[in-house]
């Protein structure tokens, strides 16, 4: 009789559906528009679809590097052309999973009040990381891949600009939020001459995972990911209020910063996934700015995904 039971019991609970959390880390810049996946992970929105998400966020775009060359990570939020240094520095096919959000204002170029436009920038110390998104924003500006020539490059990480600027060691900072309004609330004597609505949709963000990253796992954070921008689109206010206490800013300043910040929903993500040419080629002229080689490489980078 104990037998019987005993099977019973083994086969009832072999009927028991299994929901294995699998750990994945994600390594992000110090971006807004990343900040959904750590209000996703406050809503246990991870759990839900199999996933316990580790969120990393260095303090600079060198510690950004080595944590997502070094170490065992999933996926990492960047720029989209630190996601073309990373393929160039890893020599691996990574693949692209989410286009998170495109800046709509949110990269801007701080100064002090002496410098009124962007023509006044010429031959001025700007500080801009090397091999950042900020060199290809100048790029833009300036009309030229090789933006370097009209202006002095202070390589120093964008949260060393407020003493910068104190200290007098620059005369621009490129930047974005929580950083650039952190420095505006801070010093009244610097202002904002460019912000990058006035380009849209050619400074975009991503999700990219590495190599070995099986399909079921690139499903399930795309998955995280448009169920948390849903639940913001929703309620954006208790959204603001998430981010201001983690930033340590106010709701409303959160609010304005996220103003210059278009994230990308299910349906706008699947028209720009199917027609993804474009992306591509921002690929390549994002990568001719920062390392200038293995460029072209990049017009297949969306079939990565798949492979």
């Amino acid at each position: 009789m104990r037998w019987c039971l005993l099977l019973i019991i083994i086969m009832l609970s072999g009927c028991q559906p299994s929901h294995r959390i699998e750990p994945v880390t994600v390594i992000i810049g110090s971006w807004y528009g990343f900040y959904p996946l750590f209000y996703a992970q406050s809503l246990e929105l991870d759990k839900r679809h199999n996933i316990r998400l580790k969120i990393v966020e260095p303090t600079n775009v060198s510690n950004l590097r080595r944590s997502y060359l070094r170490s065992q990570v999933e996926f990492a939020a960047t720029s989209m052309l630190e996601y073309t240094n990373a393929v160039v520095l890893s020599r691996q096919k990574l693949k692209p999973t989410i286009i998170t959000d495109y800046s709509n204002g949110g990269d801007v170029i701080v100064t002090s009040k002496t410098i009124e436009s962007i023509a006044d920038l010429r031959d001025k110390r700007i500080a801009v990381p090397s091999k950042g998104i900020g060199e290809y924003i100048l790029s833009i500006i300036f009309e030229n891949s090789e933006p370097g020539q009209f202006y002095t490059q202070i390589k120093i990480p964008e949260t060393q600009c407020s003493d910068a600027f104190i200290e007098g060691e620059i005369d621009a900072c490129l930047t974005y939020p929580p950083l650039s309004t952190q420095m505006l609330a801070s010093n009244p004597k610097l202002h904002v001459i460019y912000d990058s609505s006035q380009y849209p949709r050619q400074i975009f963000d991503m999700i990219w995972a590495k190599q070995d990253v099986p399909k079921t796992t690139l499903d399930n954070m795309r998955s995280i990911w448009f169920e948390v921008i849903e639940r913001i689109n929703k309620d954006p206010e208790a959204y603001y209020q998430y981010v201001s206490n983690i930033a340590n800013v106010t709701p409303e300043s959160v609010k304005v910063a996220m103003a210059g910040i278009h994230l990308i929903d299910q349906a706008e993500h699947a028209t720009l996934w199917e027609s993804n040419e474009q992306l591509a080629a921002s690929l390549v002229t994002a990568c001719k700015v920062a390392s200038r080689n293995q460029c072209l490489t990049f017009e297949h980078a969306f079939k990565w995904a798949e492979q």
